[in-house]
């Protein structure tokens, strides 16, 4: 793994998720990649729930899992504060109320060993579920269907909007703090840029779990939209 400790480092911003902190850990350890080549980073976004005692429990237990305590800045801020200490070959982004799948890990790092050279963020398979039901998948899955290295400017519908993405350490990228919407799409479309390339590997899952008082919920009233937007 060259210079680094960890193949993968899994950067999972928390706040007020107590109650889904354990199942996005469970997702993690049954993963099969190893769990001495990843390590789980949690920064609590000054949560003022059980968030952070949860957090420091699998701390103690696990030698791969790291807490950063914050002031709350929002997410932003909490992954940058990933990206800074992250001590993987690649950063793997996770929402403290998703989970992936148990072969995700293995199977992304996998691939972006043999497309190195080539890419500098790779994407993967993103599955709603609402009620416990998984949804029908998004209808680009339907020309994106085989893992590869795709040119932006020749597959449009690619775009990379959501955080179903592994990004290469040591870029020097990071989110932008002043924006409340859209953070995503600007720090994926400045990774991308770089080469105007995006991997996809096809056998790994993201578990979008919708929750009524999510993240998104939450904020994307119109208002809040429209000025984020402008």
């Amino acid at each position: 793994m060259e210079n680094f400790e960890y193949k993968v480092s899994v950067i999972v911003p928390v706040y007020n998720c107590d109650q889904y902190i354990d199942s996005c850990m469970n997702s993690l350890l049954n993963q099969t990649l190893p769990i001495n080549e990843f390590e789980i980073i949690f920064i609590n976004d000054g949560s003022t729930d059980k968030s952070r005692e949860k957090c420091e429990q699998y701390e103690k237990i696990y030698n791969n899992v790291v807490v950063v305590n914050k002031e709350n800045g929002g997410v932003s801020s909490a992954r940058n504060i990933g990206i800074k200490i992250a001590k993987g070959k690649y950063l793997l982004y996770l929402d403290s109320d998703d989970e992936i799948t148990a072969n995700t890990l293995e199977k992304v790092s996998s691939y972006f060993d043999s497309v190195y050279e080539d890419i500098d963020i790779c994407t993967y398979k993103i599955v709603s579920i609402k009620n416990g039901v998984r949804q029908p998948l998004h209808f680009r899955y339907k020309y994106l269907n085989k893992s590869g290295c795709y040119d932006v400017n020749k597959f449009p519908y690619i775009s990379q909007s959501h955080m179903n993405i592994v990004v290469k350490n040591g870029l020097d990228i990071y989110f932008d703090t002043n924006l409340t919407m859209g953070e995503d799409q600007k720090y994926i479309s400045t990774v991308i840029s770089l080469k105007g390339k995006i991997g996809y590997c096809n056998e790994a899952e993201y578990l979008y779990i919708s929750r009524e008082n999510g993240a998104i919920a939450t904020k994307a009233y119109a208002y809040s939209m429209y000025e984020q937007r402008m």
